[in-house]
C-alpha cells in the first residue's frame, strides 16, 4: 500500500501546547507506523517511523535525552552580498 494512500485515512493530533504555530502534527498509520508531519505545510510529505521507532523516541523524550541540545547555528546566507558603506 502506498503511503498517499495511508496518509488518507490518518487522524493527525498536535500538542496542546502548541498555540503559535510552527508544530508538528502526529497520526497512527492504518499499517501501525506513525506519521510525522509539519502544521505550516500538512501537504508536504510526512516523516514516517515504524512502533518501535516512535516508541524509542518518546521514551528518551521523557528520560530528558533532548532537554539539553545544543541551540542553533546562526544561518549563513551565501546569496548576499556585503553592503556598501
Amino acid at each position: 500500500m502506498a503511503v498517499e494512500h495511508l496518509m488518507d485515512q490518518v487522524r493527525f493530533h498536535r500538542s496542546s501546547f502548541c498555540t503559535i504555530g510552527g508544530c508538528v502534527e502526529v497520526g497512527r498509520l492504518a499499517d501501525g507506523g506513525i506519521a510525522v508531519r509539519d502544521t505550516k505545510d500538512p501537504k508536504l510529505p510526512a516523516l514516517i517511523f515504524t512502533d518501535g521507532e516512535w516508541a524509542e523516541f518518546l521514551a528518551g523524550a521523557r528520560a530528558g535525552e533532548f532537554d539539553s541540545l545544543p541551540p542553533p547555528e546562526p544561518l549563513i546566507r551565501t546569496d548576499q552580498r556585503p553592503c556598501a558603506v
